[in-house]
């Protein structure tokens, strides 16, 4: 259950909407959503620049040491993502009926 005064409002991120029919792209472009953030590129591509960082020290590694490592890290970053997640909640009147 949502707090009180807040709402969740649907998007879909700028990449895909313009796949969308016209009504998609009207209602659910973060382009036309107040206060919504948009970063660049999808976000698999964001993690690619990490994951950079690291592939020098996967060279000489097994496969399944590769694997391992690049998952590690990646699992890592997603869990980073999840506790600043509550930093990105904005409270909104529930004004909407999406």
């Amino acid at each position: 259950m949502l707090p009180l005064g807040m709402a969740i409002l649907l998007s879909i991120s700028l990449f895909h909407v313009g796949g969308h029919v016209w009504e998609c792209f009207l209602c659910f472009s973060p382009s036309f959503i107040a206060a919504a953030g948009q970063v660049d590129g999808e976000i698999l591509e964001s993690l690619w620049s990490v994951l950079n960082e690291i592939s020098p020290s996967t060279q000489n590694a097994t496969v399944t040491s590769h694997i391992e490592m690049l998952d590690d890290h990646m699992g890592n970053s997603n869990f980073k993502k999840m506790l600043d997640i509550s930093m990105g909640i904005v409270i909104f009147p529930s004004t909407s009926t999406y």
